[in-house]
C-alpha cells in the first residue's frame, strides 16, 4: 500500500475551482511557466501522478498558494504528498537525485572549507569539520579504507 492515500489526494484536488489564485501568486510560476499549483492539482485529480510528481519538485514550499486559495485546497499539501509518491513512481527530479548523490558521497550538499568556516565564524556560528568520515561506510554502502 502506498504511503500516501491517493484517494485522499484526489479528493483534495477535486475541491479546486481552477480560479488560478494559487498560480497567480506562485513565485516559481513566474520563472517556470510550465509549473503551477493549479496544474499540479489538476494532474493529481485526473490520475496523471507521474507528471504531477515530477512537477512537484519545482515547488519552493512558500505556501503562498495555500493562503491564496479560496477553496482551502492547500495545494502545498498536494505537492508534498506527490513528492512522497516519487520513490514509488520513479519520478525523482534530477536536482533531488543529485542532492542524494552528494549526501551519500560527501555527507553534505556542499563542501566546507576554510572560507566557509570563516564566514560561519563571522555570523557567530560554530565551525564545521572540513572532512567527514566515509559516508558510504556509515550508510553501509562501502568498506572501511
Amino acid at each position: 500500500m502506498s504511503r500516501v492515500n491517493e484517494t485522499a489526494l484526489k479528493k483534495r484536488a477535486a475541491l479546486c475551482a481552477y480560479c488560478g489564485s494559487c498560480t497567480a501568486c506562485c513565485p516559481v510560476q513566474s520563472v517556470a511557466a510550465d509549473f503551477g499549483p493549479r496544474a499540479v492539482a489538476r494532474c493529481a485529480l485526473f490520475g496523471l501522478s507521474a507528471e504531477a510528481t515530477e512537477a512537484s519538485w519545482l515547488c519552493a514550499g512558500c505556501h503562498k498558494c495555500d493562503m491564496a486559495c479560496p477553496q482551502d485546497v492547500r495545494p502545498s499539501e498536494i505537492i508534498r504528498d506527490l513528492r512522497a509518491l516519487s520513490p514509488e513512481t520513479g519520478r525523482l527530479h534530477p536536482v533531488f537525485s543529485k542532492q542524494m548523490e552528494l549526501l551519500i558521497r560527501q555527507g553534505r550538499l556542499y563542501l566546507v572549507d576554510e572560507f566557509e568556516n570563516d564566514g560561519r565564524e563571522d555570523e557567530g556560528l560554530p565551525r564545521l569539520a572540513e572532512e567527514l568520515p566515509d559516508v558510504a561506510v556509515l550508510l553501509g554502502g562501502g568498506e572501511q579504507a
